[in-house]
């Protein structure tokens, strides 16, 4: 079906940046065969895909290329993608940007943790970094979003910054998230040999 097609065009575009990128010098040619599907691809699904191998490669415009579809009026498919291209990027910029993007992603209803949350649990450790310095300069919903992944990944080092959180924060959302954070992380140090 063209869906499958699609697909397939979709994971060679990712495939192809990060085959190059850890195994070969960047060539122009390489960047030119990505940078024209990510132009000329009628999907953009594959566009967004082609953004996440050209990152891999250093071109410095694919984060804000795939960053262009997390806005809310683009399908959810697409959002999912785009932020799963620019973790393929893997920098710290990228990481700021799947960060800033943690709001747009957030659904009240749903428990679960929504994919801006899933990819910077599976960066680990950069992202927990990047998480530990954001929350304590972040307010609101996003302070509450940092605590919550924290909560996946944080080690008993984020502690402070997440005590220092919840004493800066007067939003019972906000203080509820920092307090799960912090008791999750000590339940898992306890149980780890």
């Amino acid at each position: 079906t063209s869906h499958q097609i699609t697909a397939v065009r979709c994971s060679a575009s990712q495939s192809l940046g990060v085959i190059i990128g850890q195994n070969n010098p960047n060539t122009e040619q390489d960047i030119l065969l990505l940078r024209t599907i990510s132009e000329n691809d009628p999907e953009p699904l594959v566009q967004i895909c082609a953004f996440g191998g050209l990152g891999r490669l250093g071109d410095p415009n694919a984060i804000a290329n795939a960053a262009a579809f997390l806005d809310n009026t683009n399908p959810q498919h697409l959002r999912e993608m785009a932020i799963e291209s620019i973790a393929i990027i893997g920098t710290q910029t990228a990481i700021n940007r799947i960060v800033d993007a943690l709001p747009l992603f957030h659904d009240p209803e749903n428990i679960i943790p929504n994919q801006a949350m899933h990819v910077l649990i599976e960066l680990g450790d950069d992202a927990r970094t990047t998480a530990g310095v954001r929350i304590s300069t972040s307010h609101g919903l996003l302070k509450q979003l940092l605590a919550q992944v924290l909560a996946v990944i944080g080690t008993p080092t984020d502690i402070p910054v997440l005590q220092q959180a919840a004493s800066s924060a007067t939003d019972p959302a906000i203080l509820a998230a920092v307090e799960d954070a912090i008791a999750s992380i000590r339940l898992r140090a306890e149980h780890q040999p």
